[in-house]
């Protein structure tokens, strides 16, 4: 249910259109939440009803993910918090982010579809740099070095990811950092 409650974000129309969809292709006997085709084509919509401004906020909220915090928004579009604010609340008014959170996953998956993959990569640079200058977890901050393709910083992070899993004795996550680390 909860993974199905973020996936959604509780919206009746949306998890109705997930369970159906699931059902009829499979994806919920495999443990799988679908993207609904029509739930998709809503979002889009909604999503082309917004401005300049807060479609480029929800960018980058969609590529920083659980990470993304308006510090990190400054720096990535280059315009200070409270010329943020207009933007922000148009993305809270029209119920794309609550706080500093995607409203549910439909939606994020959405934003995302719409980033140009050149433009992506850069934004999630900046999310990597940003967050290893502010403590960030050192495994996200792996994952946007490899998402923006530096795989030299990907593989340092993931070294400081197993790092921190040993020193809390989580064994099987320091393995697969260092695999992961490997990779990169």
């Amino acid at each position: 249910a909860e993974p199905l409650l973020r996936h959604t974000g509780g919206n009746p129309l949306f998890l109705l259109e997930t369970l159906k969809q699931g059902l009829v292709d499979g994806s919920l006997a495999r443990g799988q939440l679908p993207r609904p085709t029509q739930v998709a084509t809503l979002i889009e919509s909604r999503l082309a009803r917004l401005s300049d401004g807060a479609l480029t906020l929800a960018r980058v909220a969609a590529i920083a993910g659980v990470d993304f915090r308006i510090e990190l928004a400054e720096v990535a579009i280059g315009i200070q918090a409270v010329r943020l604010a207009s933007a922000w609340q148009e993305l809270q008014d029209a119920q794309i982010l609550r706080d500093e959170a995607f409203a549910h996953d439909l939606i994020a998956d959405a934003v995302l579809r719409g980033v140009p993959p050149v433009v992506a990569r850069r934004v999630h640079a900046q999310c990597a740099g940003w967050l290893a200058t502010h403590q960030g977890d050192p495994a996200r901050v792996a994952r946007h070095w490899l998402a923006c393709g530096q795989h030299m910083e990907a593989g340092r992070a993931f070294v400081a990811a197993a790092a921190r899993a040993e020193h809390a004795a989580r064994l099987q996550e320091v393995g697969e950092l260092c695999t992961q680390a490997a990779q990169a």
